[in-house]
């Protein structure tokens, strides 16, 4: 299935993959930084970015893509705003201890817990977002898998694209607010 939208605007994917890079440059570090430069200078709304690596660290054997590096520019502010719900005891509680789990993976440095008060209000876009570094796609399976599978960019936009997708992580992020998913 392709979803590459061909209507759509491939300015952001060829400023990726044509920009150059220095020769003594490390390939990961390459990719950062032309995913940097690509958001920096795009026109186009965006909210977060995440490169995705391969890795053949997983129970099967078989390579998945899992979190490589990501960007987070945020919502407008009136985003912000209107996609903001209240989150109940249960769910603070459980962001919470996610949080900690992925500070403590990120900075090595198990962190206690907190009182309920010392809990962070995040936006629906901004947990999703996080809970991505915990994420990971087998070869086929979600968009990001159909991409690793076929070596092709998966492009979609649209919420009614994004529903039909048959990826429940693109749905997720299309109920959030998300409108392209690359």
């Amino acid at each position: 299935m392709n979803l590459l939208n061909a209507d759509y605007d491939l300015s952001m994917v060829d400023a990726f993959l044509n920009s150059s890079s220095p020769a003594n440059r490390t390939r990961e570090t390459t990719l950062k930084e032309r995913l940097h430069a690509v958001v920096k200078v795009t026109h186009e709304a965006w909210c977060y970015a995440i490169l995705w690596k391969p890795s053949y660290h997983d129970i099967s054997g078989e390579p998945v893509l899992k979190w490589g590096y990501g960007v987070y520019k945020g919502e407008d502010e009136t985003d912000k705003t209107r996609r903001r719900r209240k989150t109940n005891a249960e769910e603070k509680l459980q962001r919470n201890k996610v949080l900690r789990e992925l500070s403590s993976t990120i900075s090595g440095v198990s962190f206690p817990v907190k009182d309920e008060d010392d809990d962070v209000e995040l936006t629906d876009m901004e947990w999703f977002y996080l809970v991505s570094m915990t994420c990971s796609f087998r070869s086929g399976s979600g968009l990001a898998g159909k991409a690793f599978a076929t070596y092709n960019p998966v492009w979609i936009t649209g919420l009614d694209m994004i529903n039909g997708s048959g990826c429940s992580r693109a749905n997720q992020g299309g109920d959030l607010g998300l409108q392209t998913i690359v």
